[in-house]
C-alpha cells in the first residue's frame, strides 16, 4: 500500500497519477463523488487501485466507523491477492492549524488523525505532496 497526504488542492491527484502511469489504473475511487457502496473491486491482477479523497470517506462515516473499517480490511485484502496489485490511498492532512472549533469538526480532525497513523504504520511507501512536488517519507 502506498500513502499519499498533503494539503488540499496541492496537486496529490496530479502527482499520483504521474507517478502510477507505468502501472495501470484499474479503478479510480474519489470520495469526492460516491462512497464506499459505490466502490467496485477490480478484477485484474495487475494495477492500482486509488481511494481519493480518504479523509471525505472518515466525514461521511463518523457516525458508523466500524463500516469504514471493514471496507479497508476489504480493500487491504484485494490487494494482497495478488503480488502485483497496489492500493493507493490518497487523503488531505486536515490535522495542522487551528484547531476547529465545533464538536464534530474536532471529532472528525481526531479520527483523520488516527487512521493516517494508521496507514503511515502499514504502507510500504509514504509520499508528501505539496505544490505538485512529493517527498517520500517511507520506503
Amino acid at each position: 500500500m502506498d500513502f499519499i497526504v498533503g494539503g488540499t488542492a496541492n496537486g496529490k491527484k496530479e502527482w499520483a497519477m504521474r507517478h502510477y502511469q507505468e502501472k495501470p489504473i484499474l479503478l479510480w475511487h474519489s470520495f469526492f463523488k460516491a462512497d464506499i457502496s459505490e466502490c467496485v473491486l477490480p478484477t485484474g491482477q495487475n494495477g492500482v487501485l486509488v481511494i481519493e479523497a480518504f479523509d471525505e470517506a472518515v466525514k461521511k462515516h463518523l457516525d458508523q466507523p466500524e463500516k469504514l473499517q471493514q471496507w479497508y480490511k476489504t480493500i487491504r485484502n484485494w490487494e494482497n491477492e495478488y503480488q502485483d496489485r497496489k492500493l493507493a490511498i490518497i487523503g488531505a492532512d486536515i490535522n495542522k492549524g487551528i484547531v476547529p472549533i465545533e464538536k464534530k469538526d474536532r471529532q472528525l480532525r481526531d479520527e483523520v488523525g488516527l487512521w493516517y497513523q494508521q496507514f503511515m504504520k502499514e504502507a510500504g511507501q509514504v509520499y508528501e505532496v505539496w505544490y505538485g512536488l512529493a517527498v517520500k517519507w517511507k520506503g
